[in-house]
């Protein structure tokens, strides 16, 4: 039990900080946008942002769970 434990901690730890390491790196990137870009291209940019996350969001839906439960699809 304490191996499984352990590894459990261990994942959890790394996911953890990939997860804050991708922020970090999507506020850097915020950033420099916000100084490269002028306010009404900043906004086209959140705008595609913003799509992006929706589609992304609507991509992770768990289907194929349902696909690999029936044996005639």
């Amino acid at each position: 039990m304490k191996g499984q434990r352990g590894h459990l901690l261990k994942g959890a730890a790394w996911v953890s900080v990939a997860t804050l390491v991708g922020n970090a790196l999507g506020f850097v990137s915020l950033i420099a946008l916000t100084r490269i870009l002028m306010p009404d291209d900043f906004g086209l940019v959140a705008i595609a942002a913003s799509l992006a996350q929706i589609i992304g969001l609507v991509l992770q839906l768990s289907l194929s769970q349902a696909l690999i439960q029936r044996k005639d699809v």
